[in-house]
């Protein structure tokens, strides 16, 4: 018999997306992780720091304006972005802190919930 390897779903996409994040934050052992739009707007985020702190800050990392006082906030901490196309053609930034890098797992299960 084959285990389920999600424990916790929801059909409901704010939960899914807060459920899949905080499985993300605990696989790599991270601070936090976020989901935000290219220009730094949350859309979800978990752990200990607040999500629109982390997505505003990728959103300048990404435009290369290193020299932000969002960017310089997370100096020396380790911080993974990547960017995720949806099939809509929208861009999403999915965010880490504290952690190695992000999961393949992560940005899959972006793409299925918001499509």
């Amino acid at each position: 018999m084959l285990s389920c390897r999600r424990v916790n779903r929801s059909e409901v996409p704010s939960i899914a997306l807060e459920l899949l994040l905080q499985a993300e934050l605990e696989r790599n052992r991270g601070v936090a992780v976020a989901l935000g739009t290219l220009d730094g707007q949350p859309l979800a985020g978990v752990g200990d720091i607040e999500p629109m702190r982390i997505t505003r800050a990728a959103a300048k990392k990404l435009r290369g304006e290193t020299d932000d006082p969002f960017v310089s906030a997370f100096a020396g901490t380790s911080f993974s972005m990547s960017v995720v196309d949806l099939p809509e053609g929208i861009p999403v930034l999915v965010t880490a802190v504290g952690a190695p890098g992000l999961s393949t797992y992560v940005e899959r299960g972006v793409v299925r919930i918001l499509s």
